[in-house]
């Protein structure tokens, strides 16, 4: 099936993973700048599936990456319409503080 005009106007921009079209993603294998790209998206879907990925990109991030990850969460920590705990969030965000202090 072919991508609505729609689709492809969401998609601008936007850097997708091989495996994107398959009924689930392995965020803990996208590039560090793909799950950073992809949890500043203005589509939810997008935000909702790669902030999965934040833990596992961390481990691989250089420095300069982990900084542009922490500040992602600073973004996420803001929007209210995720859904997702925010307890949780402020928890990986200190975990990040704390590995960034390390580096």
């Amino acid at each position: 099936m072919a991508p609505t005009n729609a689709q492809q106007d969401e998609d601008v921009g936007m850097e997708r993973a091989p495996w994107d079209s398959a009924l689930a993603v392995d965020v803990t294998s996208v590039p560090v700048h793909v799950v950073l790209k992809n949890c500043l998206s203005d589509s939810l879907n997008d935000r909702l599936q790669y902030i999965r990925g934040l833990a596992a990109a961390s481990t691989r991030a250089s420095k300069r990456e982990l900084v542009q990850l922490l500040e992602v969460l600073t973004t996420l920590l803001e929007d209210e319409a995720l859904g997702v705990r925010l307890g949780t969030l402020q928890q990986m965000e200190q975990l990040g503080e704390q590995v960034l202090a390390i580096l």
